[in-house]
């Protein structure tokens, strides 16, 4: 038969449902971020980058401080600073999900 195509249908077990999980070191980045903006809900992904090598008493600071504490813990690599990009989506992920709170 000609002009008969076989459509080859792919599964892709995530694309449907609740969605693929996060990694964990994804997870746990925005647990510490959710705990530095409500500690200061002012803070900037500028002051963040600006001051991640910096003490533990910086937003940065303590973004790398419980990363490497807390990944060491279970197990994992500790990641290098994070990228301002990837560091916007985290923010606009937890904005996000504070607005569809109950």
């Amino acid at each position: 038969m000609i002009g008969l195509h076989l459509v080859r249908k792919l599964h892709v077990p995530y694309a449907q449902g609740t969605g693929r999980a996060l990694p964990r070191t994804t997870v746990i980045r925005r647990e510490v971020l959710a705990e530095i903006l409500a500690d200061n809900p002012t803070v900037t992904v500028s002051q963040i980058l600006m001051t991640y090598d910096n003490s533990d008493r910086t937003p940065g600071g303590w973004l790398r401080h419980q990363l490497k504490q807390r990944l060491e813990a279970e197990g994992r690599p500790v990641p290098d600073k994070p990228s301002q990009s990837v560091l916007y989506e985290d923010l606009a992920h937890l904005s996000d999900a504070s607005t569809t709170r109950d």
